[in-house]
């Protein structure tokens, strides 16, 4: 089954726009070692962004156990050089657990998914092109231009 046309384009444009983003995201993260960062309402899970890297800190509650209220933000770090990390990182120091996964991962992810619904939206505009039902690929030839497809039912493609 064939995705239809406005969820193909809507994932083709989507995910270049998102990747595009991350793609300036992880520049300036590592560039200038700054990142947004976000923690959850206990107070035990931190996620930023830091030098071209997504990072998860699992911390131990508080010492008060006090429930903390959930943050957004925005750190600056001071660092040498700007770096890119270039592969995921787990560690799991005595009482915390960090998870860094580098912002390329994603971005290649994003743009294999953009790149699949491009290919398949040429595809269909080439079907159409030839003459085929563009949803279930029948040949249309002999048929009336306005008329539906035979095998699918799908309306005649516009021109």
């Amino acid at each position: 089954m064939r995705p239809h046309p406005r969820i193909r384009k809507t994932i083709k444009w989507g995910g270049l726009c998102v990747a595009g983003v991350m793609v300036v995201v992880m520049v300036c993260s590592a560039w200038k070692g700054s990142g947004p960062y976000w923690t959850t309402s206990n107070g035990q899970h931190v996620v930023s962004i830091y030098q071209g890297e997504l990072v998860y800190w699992g911390l131990p509650l508080p010492p008060s156990g006090k429930v903390l209220s959930p943050k957004f933000g925005w750190d600056h770090w001071a660092i040498s050089r700007p770096r890119i990390v270039w592969w995921f990182v787990q560690e799991r120091p005595t009482l915390e657990t960090v998870v860094e996964v580098p912002l390329w991962m994603p971005i290649v992810v994003t743009l294999l998914a953009s790149a699949v619904a491009s290919r398949l939206d040429l595809l269909a505009a080439r079907r159409a092109r030839v003459g085929m039902c563009p949803k279930c690929s029948y040949p249309r030839t002999g048929l009336a231009p306005s008329s539906p497809c035979p095998e699918c039912g799908s309306a005649a493609p516009s021109a």
